[in-house]
């Protein structure tokens, strides 16, 4: 297992506790390290974009934002990866990332054409798609009492969140 990270994360939530000499960036890599070590993960690759931020945000003009990469050159460095390590599965986000973050939607993009020029080079990688089960957030948010928050509500895209239970093809259980 690999990890292959597109984005520094420089515009994500700010942790309280970051060290007046740390970025957010380098938080966001020593994070990554540790828990790609935590799961086993044998290498932790960096394509090197820019955090775009979400939708409407002026980071999105910023020409190394993720969302503003050019699809076949990013998922090209990406099929580069896929091949040197041999990779059988690549698993990527849904068709709007989840709930729209743009570079979630972004990594859908970058992912499948990943795999269609794999396949061009004759090697061929299963795509699964992360997603969000949408039935199973909207019961667990009415079970709470949570009332501010509607996964069938426009997320950033324009879209709801995640996928309906009854399209969901396939599940993991990685509680443990």
């Amino acid at each position: 297992v690999v990890i292959v990270m597109a984005t520094d994360g420089r515009h994500g939530e700010t942790p309280v506790d970051l060290a007046q000499s740390e970025s957010l960036v380098d938080r966001r890599r020593a994070e990554t390290e540790a828990s790609a070590n935590v799961l086993g993960a044998t290498n932790v690759y960096w394509l090197g974009y820019h955090d775009s931020g979400m939708t409407g945000w002026p980071q999105n003009e910023h020409p190394e934002a993720f969302m503003r990469a050019d699809v076949d050159q990013a998922a090209g460095r990406l099929a580069d990866i896929l091949a040197e390590v041999d990779a059988d599965v690549l698993t990527c986000y849904d068709w709007h990332g989840g709930y729209g973050h743009p570079d979630h939607i972004q990594v859908h993009r970058v992912g499948h054409r990943a795999a269609q020029i794999l396949a061009e080079r004759g090697r061929s990688v299963r795509v699964l798609e992360s997603t969000m089960n949408r039935s199973r957030l909207a019961e667990m948010i009415r079970a709470s009492g949570e009332s501010e928050f509607d996964p069938d509500a426009p997320a950033d895209d324009g879209n709801p969140f995640g996928t309906l239970e009854d399209d969901i093809t396939m599940a993991v259980d990685v509680s443990r």
